[in-house]
């Protein structure tokens, strides 16, 4: 997004003399003129900016006939071959210019850059650190030694020159920019915004940074705020497919299901070969419960990329909520081809089993799903409820007892584990011990404390069970599902 060159050349160009105004005589002028280097120079850079390379390449090389001494040459020369990504031209002239100068702070900045480039970090730290020894008043060395090390997720590094570099200029929003980027990747979402509100109050018209604002509209949960970021900034830069999504995702969160739908139709044009956008779009339409729908667009992203695993994770929760089980277990099947230790995915293949009644597999997925996810708690619930439909007790108990360990506030498993106890084990003592706990989590639970009764009766704890059956209408309690 932001070249790590383009400012230094920038600068460049701005140190160099001023263009001659009279230009256009030299290009009349015989093969070999009697010019002196600087009309070459600026030839050249004039050349090289219009976008013919090769001729600006080649006045100034011109110019190194005329004074090879002159560091300009080479260090224009260096900038123009590291943009054409020839990074081993580029170091050789810089080179050439420090065996003239060795104490040019900007070379020594440039062939900081061309080492980063070539991922010779020790080198480019090294060339960084010389040229701010040498000036450290160089605005855009600053910038660029903070890109190096935000490269390298060294973030304190990199905000600590930004800053740096935004002292000396105070009008350099780059500087800001990139300050704001690193706090985004530290998650300090307030933080950032302020730096992208503050490029804003000098540059209104900013749309990189309208962007980044309506970016962090969005993760501050200021839906409409991100929106109205987002659209000036399209307004500004109508390519910038990143503010389409922003839009439908705050459209999304704010349940406003007709801007939402209306907007992804409306992007569809700009975005329609990313693969992402209809990925998004489908996920949309399952939050509006258009499943169908959502089957159409999962669709459209797998015809831009039948190898993305997110894709499939997907489409797999719509075509398992709409039975469609046959097409469902082709995805999970296409899905963990993709990723195979996706927990989720084995997960809703053990759904899948499980609906068929083919307990034995569906119980060697829930196994895998835990083995691949260790926190997913409520997959010793889902081993116990097959035991229990396999009529298999203990292990069924030693489950149920694990899911009222792990989920301890879900009323259910004790609940479950409280009739087990009584039905199958004629343990009373245990079975109470049970529906007790799930009592202590809600007595407000109509629901829970019928339940509390009917194992009080089952254990033949008649005056207990009455008690439990008149606390429901003594308190006047609510019915509430303890599922």
């Amino acid at each position: 997004m932001y070249s790590k060159i383009s400012k230094y050349i920038k600068a460049l160009i701005n140190s160099v003399n001023a263009f001659n105004d009279n230009i256009n005589q030299y290009k009349s002028i015989a093969k070999e003129p009697a010019l002196p280097t600087y009309a070459y120079i600026n030839w050249g850079m004039h050349l090289i900016n219009s976008g013919d390379k090769e001729k600006g390449i080649e006045k100034l090389k011109q110019s190194l006939i005329i004074n090879p001494q002159n560091t300009e040459s080479y260090i224009n020369l260096g900038i123009t071959y590291a943009q054409n990504k020839d990074f081993e031209q580029a170091l050789k002239y810089l080179k050439m210019a420090l065996k003239i100068d060795k104490n040019n702070a900007k070379t020594w900045g440039y062939i900081a850059g061309v080492y980063s480039e070539l991922k010779e970090d020790v080198l480019a730290k090294s060339a960084f650190e010389k040229s701010l020894k040498l000036d450290k008043t160089n605005t855009y060395t600053y910038l660029n030694f903070g890109i190096f090390n935000m490269k390298a997720k060294k973030y304190k590094e990199a905000k600590s020159l930004y800053k740096k570099s935004y002292i000396l200029d105070p009008t350099n929003s780059q500087a800001l920019l990139l300050w704001g980027v690193v706090l985004l990747e530290e998650k300090e979402n307030k933080s950032a915004m302020s730096k992208f509100a503050k490029i804003l109050t000098f540059e209104p018209f900013n749309s990189e940074a309208l962007y980044l604002c309506g970016l962090c509209a969005l993760r501050l949960e200021k839906y409409t705020e991100s929106i109205n970021f987002c659209k000036k900034s399209l307004l500004l830069n109508p390519i910038k497919k990143e503010n389409c999504l922003l839009i439908c995702q705050s459209y999304l969160e704010l349940k406003e299901e007709e801007n939402c739908l209306e907007s992804f139709k409306k992007y569809e044009q700009l975005l329609c070969e990313d693969w992402k956008f209809y990925n998004a779009w489908a996920g949309a339409l399952q939050e509006f419960n258009k499943l169908e729908e959502s089957i159409e667009k999962f669709g459209k992203a797998l015809e831009l990329n039948e190898n993305e695993y997110l894709i499939y994770s997907g489409l797999i929760y719509s075509l398992m909520n709409l039975d469609r089980n046959e097409e469902a277990k082709e995805a999970i099947n296409k899905a963990l081809k993709l990723n195979p230790t996706s927990s989720s995915t084995h997960y809703n293949l053990a759904k899948l089993y499980t609906k068929e009644k083919n307990y034995d597999l569906a119980l060697a997925e829930l196994k895998a799903t835990l083995t691949l996810d260790a926190s997913l708690k409520n997959i010793y619930g889902e081993i116990a409820r097959i035991y229990t439909h396999q009529e298999n007790t203990d292990k069924a108990i030693k489950y149920w007892t694990l899911a009222c360990e792990y989920e301890n506030e879900n009323i259910e498993n004790f609940f479950n584990l409280a009739i087990l106890y009584i039905d199958k084990k004629q343990d009373s003592k245990n079975a109470i011990r049970c529906i007790r706990s799930a009592y202590e989590l809600d007595k407000t639970n109509k629901d829970t404390v019928f339940k509390y009764g009917v194992i009080l009766l089952k254990a033949n704890e008649l005056y207990r069970a009455i008690e439990k059956f008149e606390e429901i209408k003594t308190h006047n309690l609510q019915f509430v599902s303890a599922c």
